[in-house]
């Protein structure tokens, strides 16, 4: 019996690093193959058990560890912002997780801003999207408007005028006369809680000549 028994093997392991919004909480889930029956639990990086807390963290009978959402005066370092580990056991032996880096960030305001641009003729113009706030690094902007109706997505690979950089900033190559006097407006999106923002004024871009 012992030859068919199969050691448990993570069918889904756990990622590296898990940051998620208060206003959202989290699912992280921990599952494994092997022979049955196969005991999942979770543990803190020291080792030590991982409790159920009141409205804060659980494990569910499937084996998900449960962040639901909090308010910020609920924060407890101890629990949000710790390393966990999944380990699956059954007869045949035992696996442990990667280390799972837990981060839960608070949910503050954010707005983007634009400010006005210059360029010469022939020349790359480049627009940026101001983030204020606290969430900023949470924030990617892969969209501008034009003019208030034409879209600017990352992926119009094969529109050589526009170009959205990694960081969010609008490249528009080339610019000649008609480029000048048109608004641009950028769209952020907080990648944990999904909420997306629109800048309210628009930035312009000013033309000038070339030298010499």
């Amino acid at each position: 019996l012992a030859d068919t028994l199969k050691p448990p093997e993570f069918s889904n392991e756990p990622p590296f690093r898990v940051e998620f919004s208060n206003s959202t909480g989290t699912k992280i889930p921990c599952t494994a193959n092997g022979s049955l029956p196969i005991n999942i639990t979770w543990i803190l990086a020291d080792g030590n058990p991982v409790f159920n807390v009141n409205q804060l963290r659980h494990v569910t009978v499937k084996e998900t560890l449960v962040f639901p959402p909090f308010e910020a005066k609920d924060y407890r370092q101890d629990m949000h912002a710790v390393t966990y580990k999944c380990i699956a056991n059954n007869a045949a032996g035992t696996v442990i997780s990667r280390e799972v880096h837990v981060q839960a960030v608070m949910d503050q305001p954010f707005e983007p801003h634009v400010y006005d641009a210059f360029a010469t003729k022939g020349s790359t113009a480049a627009i940026k999207c101001i983030i204020s706030g606290t969430v900023s690094k949470y924030v990617i902007v892969d969209t501008w408007i034009k003019d208030n109706q034409q879209e600017i997505k990352t992926f119009f690979f094969d529109d050589k005028k526009y170009t959205i950089t990694k960081t969010g900033d609008l490249l528009i190559s080339n610019v000649d006369s008609a480029d000048a006097g048109r608004g641009y407006k950028c769209v952020a999106k907080h990648r944990l809680t999904g909420q997306v923002k629109t800048s309210e004024t628009a930035g312009k871009l000013f033309v000038t000549e070339s030298e010499g």
